[in-house]
Parts: structure tokens; sequence; C-alpha cells
């Protein structure tokens, strides 16, 4: 007999796999559509199209299913993460405040607007939904920022730029935790695609103004 876990089952054939991703998708259909509140095992499975044998094979709880969600939303942004990481030096320090924000915060907010369950599961606060996060992603995350600001204000002090990271960092997540919910789907891609990567592109002409750094003046200074 196997033992006993309160986590998911990881698949072990394509047909498990299919039937564990189709729980996963029906998660976050009900999630977007009914809430957490609302969900249940047999919920999940009829929403799934599986039996509830099949359902607790995989999954010992409803716990369980959040989290293999979550997880799979942040495997995702590993992906996303990396491909921002990999950008050159050059384009950092040389690109314009929206080329800027377009790199390192668009991929993120656009994941949320593609996937609104996840602003389900990272909104922790009065919500009896397990933590969605992973400490070296949000770190990875937050170095990329640090190492943007670095190579375009290498003027500022240590302990500027790591300010300037760090609001770059937290204020849409705070957006994405605290409001975002509240809107309809066109205001909420509104204010994630546009009004925020807005914002902060005007924060980052505002500090880099404070120390006469000019993006346009960098790449006519280096042809």
């Amino acid at each position: 007999m196997p033992p006993v876990t309160d986590t998911a089952r990881e698949p072990r054939q394509a047909r498990g796999q299919k039937r564990f991703d189709s729980v996963l998708d029906a998660c976050a259909r009900l999630l977007i559509t009914q809430g957490e509140a609302a969900l249940t095992m047999h919920g999940l499975a009829h929403a799934a199209q599986t039996s509830i044998g099949s359902l607790y094979h995989f999954f010992p709880d409803k716990r369980s299913v959040l989290e293999a969600l979550g997880k799979r939303h942040l495997d995702a942004l590993r992906v996303t993460a990396e491909q921002v990481e990999a950008q050159p030096d050059t384009f950092w320090a040389s690109c314009t405040h929206e080329q800027l924000i377009d790199q390192l915060l668009r991929p993120y907010l656009e994941y949320s607007v593609r996937h609104p369950d996840f602003l389900h599961l990272i909104r922790r606060s009065g919500s009896s939904l397990p933590p969605t996060s992973d400490q070296q992603l949000e770190e990875k995350v937050h170095a990329m920022f640090l190492r943007a600001l670095t190579l375009r204000l290498p003027m500022a002090s240590t302990e500027e730029q790591y300010a300037y990271a760090a609001t770059l960092f937290s204020l849409p997540i705070g957006m994405l935790t605290q409001q975002s919910l509240e809107y309809d789907a066109a205001l909420r891609q509104r204010i994630l695609t546009r009004e925020i990567p807005r914002a902060l592109a005007a924060y980052i002409g505002a500090i880099e103004a404070a120390h006469g750094f000019a993006p346009d003046k960098q790449r006519t200074g280096r042809r």
C-alpha cells in the first residue's frame, strides 16, 4: 500500500498526465468563475470530467490541487525569468524606459492577464489558499531589476540602486495581490498591460533624470 501523502502524486504515464492537467485546468476555471470557497473535490471531478476515484488517485485533498496549480504557474514564470535574464547588458544599459519595462515586467503582467486564476493564488491575505510564491524566483526577478538599474545608474549609490529595484518589484506585486480581482476582465487587462507599465516607465524616467541619465544620449555617445 502506497504511503499516505498530503501532496499531489505526479503522473507517470501520458494518460495520467492528461487527467492530472485536466484537473488543474478545471480548478483554474472554477477559481475564476466561483472562487476558492466554492471549490470541492466532487465539483472538481465533475468539471474535469473525471471520476472522484481518479481525482483522489492524484490529489488527496483540495489544497493539494491548489498547490499543484500554483506550481504549474511558478514553473512557467521561471521560464519567463530565464528569458528575461538572457538579455545582454548592452540592452539594459541603453534601452528606453518603455523598453525596459516591456522586457523586465510586461511578460509577468501579461501572464497574469492570460491566467487570472493566478491572481487568486497569489492573493494570500484573508484567504485559505496555499501561498503561491517561490523565494528563489522572487530573488531572481529582483536581481534582474537590480542588474538593469545598476547598469543604467552606476552613479547612484548601492543603497539607492537597491531601493529603486525593490520599488519596481513591489509596486506591481501590490496591484496584483490587492486590487485586480475586483475589476472586470477588460479593466484588469488595461491596468496590467497599459497603466502599470506607464506608471513604472514614468518612475524610471524620474529617477534616471535625478541622476542625469538619458538613454538617447547614451546611445548617441556609443556610436
